[in-house]
């Protein structure tokens, strides 16, 4: 799957409503990420870690699959909310992971990709 692919299906799940605003997207996304928090937080809890260096190397095999599996269901969530903020905004995933990469490399091109999208 592309990552257009994916931002469509997504949008299929988002009506043009007051669902689909700046704000409920922004809290949308907050919230998705505030669960990884709590599903890391609890599992921290229940398994007595601390979250050292040393435990978050050797995390994966102190937490179990339960809790991984619960931690990428809720990036998959994060996931969504990026996508259909993203489309609200204007941009693409596509995009989107344009710029991202183009700030790792240190040549961050934000005015370049909306410069390119207005030109006629």
């Amino acid at each position: 799957m592309t990552a257009e692919e994916y931002q469509r299906l997504t949008l299929r799940s988002f009506k043009e409503s007051e669902e689909y605003n700046f704000v409920k997207l922004s809290f949308s996304l907050i919230s998705a990420v505030g669960n990884i928090a709590h599903v890391i937080s609890a599992a921290g809890k229940q398994y007595d870690l601390a979250f050292s260096d040393n435990e978050l190397n050797n995390a994966h095999s102190q937490l179990g699959c339960s809790v991984l599996r619960d931690v990428v269901y809720q990036l998959g969530d994060v996931l969504m909310a990026t996508a259909v903020f993203a489309r609200s905004l204007g941009f693409s995933l596509e995009e989107l992971m344009q710029l991202s990469a183009d700030k790792l490399e240190g040549r961050y091109s934000f005015d370049n990709i909306v410069r390119k999208r207005y030109e006629l």
